[in-house]
């Protein structure tokens, strides 16, 4: 019964977990939420000199304290499972730190030494990971979250699928996680889950009844629903199933179209590509007015970071900074990252892995008059989209000025047509 939906089970809580998980949950709030009143009592009380990771137990101590860094393991757990460097140690470096290996003038990384002091390996995955254009302070993250903020949720996943035994195969694995994201309603769901582990009395004979659709194929509605009537079928039973089909084909047709700008108003819309077997990613990004007119397309390739969200962030911040280079004010940076585009509209501070790319957005954006940071789907940004894959073949920064690539003028030209 406790066994995740993905292994076949019916997700129930293991209350033990659950309860570590919530608990995690208070120690969380001890780390980030340092103006609370919850904090300010549990700080003058339990850890007065110390920070909350570095709070001991005491005998003396309430129930509730004595329990909060059950919590507080469930936080640093993730630690121990986390990438490690392989480069051994070099003598009398051991209390080295990052920043020296940071040009704290250009940004950068200082590359000569990090292909001094590390392996092939650890040098190119530490070169890979994208830096901020500003200094910021370092923050504790949940990395099981893309908004890196921890949740009763994702912990209580974390314990599960770290601790629980499973005997699950990959396709087993798959069959149940499909099942279980299909759009129709629970009570569907929980049907298919029982009967695939043949909880239920359930026969998948086909009625013979309707054995002669197979012949109907290629023929016309009209067909097949006079047959059913003159053979006295289950008329109604047809006309009610070829109805759901039909309406859920329907509601799945998506007629998301590109929009243009307010007139004074420029739309950037951008988006990324991965090219694994390349290790490398690419950026495209292009300027439109309110008539449609382009104003200037970019394409640049970069090192791949290990993570897809670092990709869209880094491409966020490439387009906020080629308006600003063409010196516009107003402007519309529309993408299809719903993760992004969230954390841009959230006025605190991003705690995911990306979360320095997030701050160096903010901050540019307080050199437009307007800038708005909506979210559109992928078939509302095909021209940059079509433009990030082109950046596999180009490994240096291209601009095309009032125009794109020859090989995408058909997008464009696509995009023009739904709003003439």
């Amino acid at each position: 019964m406790c066994q995740h939906k993905d292994q076949g089970g019916m997700g129930f809580k293991d209350l033990t977990m659950f309860n570590e998980a919530m608990l995690a949950k208070l120690a969380w709030r001890l780390l980030h939420d340092d103006d609370s009143l919850f904090y300010c009592v549990f700080k003058a009380r339990f850890f007065p000199k110390v920070s909350f990771l570095e709070a001991k137990d005491s005998s003396s101590a309430s129930y509730a304290w004595k329990s909060i860094p059950k919590g507080r393991e469930v936080i640093q757990k993730p630690t121990q499972y986390s990438a490690k460097i392989t480069t051994p140690v070099i003598f009398g470096q051991e209390n080295s730190n990052v920043e020296m290996l940071i040009n704290p003038v250009t940004r950068r990384w200082r590359e000569e030494v990090i292909d001094h002091v590390f392996n092939v390996q650890d040098a190119e995955a530490i070169k890979n990971i994208p830096l901020s254009l500003t200094n910021q302070s370092d923050a504790l993250v949940w990395p099981f979250m893309p908004s890196g903020k921890y949740s009763v949720k994702s912990g209580y996943r974390f314990l599960f699928e770290t601790f629980a035994q499973s005997q699950r195969t990959a396709q087993d694995l798959a069959f149940w996680k499909n099942l279980w994201s299909l759009e129709v309603p629970s009570k569907i769901k929980n049907f298919v889950s029982r009967a695939s582990r043949e909880a239920l009395p359930v026969m998948w004979n086909a009625n013979p009844q309707w054995w002669w659709l197979l012949e109907m194929t290629g023929r016309s509605i009209k067909d097949i629903f006079k047959r059913a009537v003159e053979e006295k079928m289950d008329v109604a039973l047809l006309a009610f199933t070829s109805w759901a089909i039909w309406n859920r084909h329907n509601q799945h047709r998506n007629h998301v179209r590109w929009k243009p700008p307010d007139r004074g108003s420029y739309k950037v819309n951008y988006d990324r590509a991965i090219f694994a077997q390349q290790v490398k990613a690419g950026i495209g990004v292009i300027i439109r007015n309110e008539d449609g007119a382009i104003m200037a397309s970019m394409i640049q390739q970069l090192p791949l970071p290990t993570i897809v969200a670092q990709v869209e962030a880094l491409a966020t911040r490439r387009e906020v900074e080629f308006a600003l280079e063409l010196g516009m004010t107003k402007v519309i940076m529309e993408g299809d990252s719903e993760v992004i585009c969230k954390e841009l509209q959230d006025p605190s501070t991003s705690l995911a892995l990306h979360g320095h790319i997030i701050q160096d957005i903010k901050c540019l954006s307080n050199a437009f008059q307007c800038i708005n940071f909506p979210h559109v789907r992928r078939q509302g940004n095909t021209v940059a989209h079509a433009l990030a894959k082109m950046a596999v073949t180009e490994p240096n920064q291209t601009v095309w000025m009032e125009g794109v690539q020859p090989d995408i003028h058909h997008i464009v030209q696509a995009d023009l047509a739904t709003f003439e």
